[in-house]
């Protein structure tokens, strides 16, 4: 087992993701349903991931031009 830091922004979107992309890809239990849900609970709620304004829920309006995320459909 290796242990691997992530830094980035204060945000942490692309944090949650590249985190979860490396343990769907080495670890087969989390690309099972319950290993899914683990990392959802793991790794986006308790780093507080704000999924109301990031998933398409909440529109943002930038510069005239109207913002949605949908990070988690990445997955």
């Amino acid at each position: 087992e290796h242990n691997v830091l992530i830094l980035g922004d204060q945000e942490g979107d692309f944090d949650c993701i590249t985190s979860s992309l490396i343990q769907i890809l080495v670890d087969p239990y989390f690309r099972t349903t319950t290993g899914f849900q683990v990392l959802l609970q793991k790794e986006w709620l308790a780093m507080g991931f704000p999924f109301a304004t990031r998933c398409g829920f909440v529109h943002h309006q930038v510069n005239n031009c109207i913002l949605k995320y949908d990070i988690l459909l990445l997955f």
